[in-house]
C-alpha cells in the first residue's frame, strides 16, 4: 500500500497514521488500531513524525523489536484489545535512509470481530475512522455492529403475541396473486399462521405494528420529475416493492425503450430494490429509500457492507442480513439475480455503470442506477469498476498526488473516464482536490 522509499512524500489520511513513539509504544496506536480495523482499514507508522507543515519524518527508533514485542502482548490481552485481526506479515520494520521505523498494516474486521473495541471497554473504546481522525463510536453505531456480528439472520426473531389480524389483508392479497402467477399455490396464510417472524411483519404487516418493533420503519419511494417532488411512504415492504414497480415501468417509457427492453432494465432494478431490503438493518434509524429522478435511480438502505465491493460485483455471496425476507422475494420471484446481473444489462445498454457507496455514522449502502451513457468500453471483467478504483487508491497512496491525466495515463484511458473515477471517490469522500493553476490535483483525504 505504501512505498517506503518515499516515505516522507505521504501525508497523514484517513488510511495513514504516523506517530513518533520515540518515548515507546503510545497509548494512542490502540484507539487507531480500532478505528481503522472498525472503518475501511489502514496503515500506522510508528517512528515517523509529521510536522506542521503536514510533511512526514522518519525519526530512527532505537529498538524498533523491543516495540513490537510489546505490541504482540498488548495485541493478544483480551484486557486490552477486545480481538487480534493481523498476521505476522502486517507488522514490518521498515528502513528509510538508515532510520528504521515500524509499519502496521490494520485491514478491515470483519463483521464477527467487530465492535472492534480497546480496554474491555465497548461503549467507551470503540472507534472509527473519520475525516478529523479517530473518533469515538455513537451507541446506535456500536448496536449496529453488534447486531451484524450475530450468526442468525437479523429478521428470524419470532413475535408470538402477533397474530394474522396483524397482517395487512390487501397486501396479502397482492401477494398471493403475484405468487399465483408463478406457480400453483394460494394459500399463503398457512406459511405462517402459528409464528409471525420480524420478516413476516415487515413484508406483510400493518404499519403501526411494524413501528412497534421497529420504531424507524419509514420505507418511502421519492419521485422527482419536471421539478417537481413526491414522496411516497409505504405501509410494509411488499407494498415499497409495488409502488416501485408501478412507478419506475411508467417511467422507463421515457427512456424510448420497447417494452422488451423495459423488462429487461426493470428487472435489474428489481434485484437492486430486493438487495436493498435484504440487506437493510431495520433496527437503524435510517430507513430503505428510492429515489427516480429523470437520469438515474438511487437505492439507500441501513448498515454497512458485509463483504467488500469486489464480492458484490463478482455475485455469490450469501451472506444476508434478513434472509427470510429474501426467501419471501424470491417466493415471488423477485430478487434471485445478484448484484452481477444489474451490472451486465447496465454494460449492455452502455450506461455508466452502477455504483456502491458505502458511508458510516449512521451506516448506510447507496446503489446509484444511472440512465445516461458510459465508456464504450464497459466490458471484460464485472469488477472492471473497483479494479480500476483500487488501482487509482493504490497509485495515489504511492504518489501523493495526482491529476485526471496521471490517472488516464496510468489506466489506459480518456482524461474524461479518469475524471469520473477521480470524482466518484471524491462523492464517496476517500478523495480530496483542489485547484492550482489550471489544474486540479487529486490526494487522499486527511
Amino acid at each position: 500500500m505504501i512505498d517506503f522509499k518515499n516515505v516522507e512524500k505521504y501525508r497523514e489520511n484517513n488510511r495513514i497514521e504516523a506517530k513518533k513513539a520515540l518515548g515507546g509504544l503510545p497509548e494512542s496506536i490502540w484507539e487507531t488500531y480500532s478505528a481503522f480495523a472498525n472503518t475501511l482499514g489502514g496503515v500506522i507508522l510508528l517512528g515517523v513524525e509529521e510536522y506542521r507543515d503536514k510533511t512526514f519524518h522518519v525519526l530512527d527508533l532505537p529498538d524498533p523489536e523491543g516495540m513490537i514485542e510489546k505490541f504482540k502482548i498488548i495485541l493478544n490481552d483480551k484486557r486490552r484489545v477486545s480481538a487480534n485481526i493481523l498476521s505476522e506479515r502486517d507488522i514490518r520494520i521498515e528502513k528509510y535512509n538508515g532510520k528504521r521505523f515500524i509499519s502496521i498494516n490494520v485491514p478491515k474486521a470483519s463483521r464477527f470481530d467487530k465492535p472492534l473495541y480497546i480496554d474491555g471497554n465497548i461503549n467507551g473504546g470503540t472507534y472509527r475512522r473519520g475525516g478529523e481522525g479517530d473518533y469515538k463510536c455513537k451507541k446506535e453505531e456500536i448496536e449496529s455492529m453488534k447486531r451484524d456480528a450475530e450468526r442468525a439472520s437479523a429478521d428470524s426473531v419470532v413475535y408470538p403475541d402477533l397474530t394474522l389480524s396483524d397482517i395487512s389483508t390487501e397486501t396479502l392479497k397482492k401477494f398471493r396473486k403475484k405468487v399465483a402467477s408463478l406457480r400453483d399455490y394460494s394459500d399463503i396464510e398457512s406459511k405462517f399462521a402459528d409464528q409471525i417472524n420480524a420478516a413476516i411483519l415487515l413484508m406483510f404487516g400493518k404499519k403501526e405494528k411494524i413501528k412497534k418493533f421497529f420504531p424507524y420503519f419509514a420505507p418511502c419511494f421519492i419521485e422527482k420529475h419536471e421539478g417537481s417532488i413526491i414522496r411516497h411512504e409505504s405501509e410494509n415492504l411488499f407494498e415499497l416493492y409495488l409502488l416501485s414497480e408501478k412507478i419506475i415501468m411508467q417511467r422507463l417509457c421515457e427512456l424510448c425503450l420497447n417494452a422488451k427492453d423495459r423488462q429487461i432494465v426493470f428487472d435489474a432494478i428489481s434485484e437492486a430494490i430486493a438487495n436493498a431490503m435484504i440487506h437493510s438493518d431495520y433496527r437503524s434509524k435510517t430507513s430503505i429509500e428510492i429515489e427516480y429522478s429523470d437520469d438515474q435511480i438511487s437505492l439507500s438502505n441501513a448498515g454497512s457492507l458485509r463483504f467488500s465491493k469486489d464480492a458484490i460485483i463478482e455475485g455469490g455471496i450469501t451472506d444476508r442480513r434478513n434472509e427470510f425476507i429474501s426467501r419471501l422475494l424470491s417466493f415471488a420471484g423477485i430478487g434471485s439475480g445478484g448484484i452481477k446481473g444489474i451490472y451486465e444489462v447496465w454494460r449492455k445498454k452502455k450506461w455508466q455503470p452502477p455504483k456502491v457507496i458505502e458511508s458510516f455514522s449512521p451506516d448506510k449502502v447507496t446503489v446509484i442506477l444511472s440512465f445516461f451513457g458510459g465508456e464504450t468500453d464497459f466490458s471484460g471483467s464485472d469488477v472492471l469498476i473497483e479494479s480500476r478504483k483500487k488501482a487509482v487508491l493504490d497509485h495515489i497512496t504511492e504518489k501523493i498526488e495526482v491529476t485526471s491525466r496521471d490517472i488516464a495515463d496510468l489506466l489506459g484511458i480518456k482524461r474524461e473516464k479518469a475524471l469520473e473515477i477521480l470524482m466518484e471517490l471524491s462523492s464517496e469522500e476517500i478523495l480530496t482536490f483542489e485547484k492550482r493553476g489550471n489544474s486540479y490535483f487529486y490526494r487522499l483525504k486527511a
